[in-house]
């Protein structure tokens, strides 16, 4: 049996919690919501541009946080293949410097 919940976290978060199983929730947070929140934060955040659902959290500085593992999945998911993917990623985003608020990647990837 599935039931669905909804909790509001700090002012514009929406989880929505899915219980599969009575052990495990699975969770989804609207990355629209996520970004008006940041940008409440920090209006001059800077965002990767086709990446929102890869965002996992902000600095108290207010620089977007992404996930690596994510935006290279969705990069495999375009068509290229792991290598490419990860030499697009290293050199075209992760390597971009646009400013004070770059973007940081966290190299969640490597965590198994």
């Amino acid at each position: 049996m599935q039931s669905e919940r909804r909790v509001r976290l700090s002012r514009t978060y929406q989880l929505e919690f899915n219980f599969v199983d009575s052990e495990t929730p699975e969770y989804s947070i609207d990355p629209e919501l996520v970004k008006i929140s940041i940008l409440q934060n920090n209006p001059d955040a800077l965002f990767a541009v086709g990446y929102d659902s890869c965002i996992v959290a902000q600095t108290t500085g207010g620089v977007v946080v992404y996930s690596s593992y994510k935006v290279i999945d969705k990069l495999i998911e375009s068509g290229m293949d792991l290598e490419g993917a990860l030499d697009f990623f290293t050199y075209n985003i992760e390597g971009a410097y646009v400013g004070d608020y770059t973007p940081i990647f966290l190299l969640d990837y490597l965590i198994s």
